[in-house]
């Protein structure tokens, strides 16, 4: 996009470059998700977003100079994509998305993207959060008992693996979050335990972190 409002002096707006990016699952800037519904498919906007809630398009991925105002987003709508609504979709479809799920966030964490693993996991559990024991109104009635036992299993791997990213972004007290969650349904986890033993060394809760790491 162009950048009228962070110009150097006596440059010209005609010379800035044309900044381009892709936008990740759930990374839709602020504004952009509203103006896309507004519009047919095949049709062309510019779009004008206050540059501090462009994000992702904003200061580090872009180089944004910091201090602009405006970013001018020049957007064509090539198709739109229905996904299926989760309460709608069968139990053996939400386990497979479940797993697909969390495999793409294996593969952000590999490459230390723990923020869109982060996503990835989240989406995950909740995936299959309603056929699995934290079951809640509205739950589907034709889960088999194979079916509820496998979707808290996957449920459980999926906020573990969360709790991991939090850990490796330095976000101690999410992991701790995540991991109690899990212990609450599966009080034998080791891997709940043992990351909740890494999560208060991360806060310097030593003797919490040493009870935990002896119930691994």
């Amino acid at each position: 996009g162009r950048l009228p409002d962070a110009l150097p002096p006596n440059q010209d707006l005609g010379a800035q470059p044309v900044l381009t990016c892709v936008v990740d699952n759930g990374d839709l800037p602020a504004g952009l998700d509203l103006a896309l519904k507004a519009m047919a498919k095949g049709e062309m906007a510019v779009v004008n977003l206050d540059a501090r809630y462009a994000w992702p398009l904003g200061y580090p991925p872009l180089g944004i100079p910091a201090g602009s105002k405006t970013v001018s987003l020049h957007v064509q709508l090539v198709g739109l994509t229905s996904l299926p609504d989760r309460t709608e979709t069968g139990v053996s479809q939400k386990l497979v998305k479940s797993d697909a799920l969390r495999d793409d966030g294996n593969g952000w964490f590999k490459m230390c993207d723990y923020s869109r693993a982060h996503r990835r996991y989240t989406a995950a559990a909740d995936m299959v959060e309603k056929t699995s024991y934290r079951a809640s109104p509205g739950s589907l009635v034709n889960a088999t008992p194979e079916q509820t036992a496998a979707a808290a299993a996957k449920w459980a791997s999926a906020i573990l693996n969360r709790a991991q990213c939090s850990l490796n972004a330095g976000d101690s007290a999410a992991a701790l979050q995540d991991c109690k969650a899990v212990l609450a349904g599966d009080p034998s986890s080791a891997k709940a335990h043992y990351r909740s033993g890494l999560a208060f060394a991360g806060m310097a809760q030593w003797s919490e972190a040493v009870e935990a790491f002896k119930s691994c």
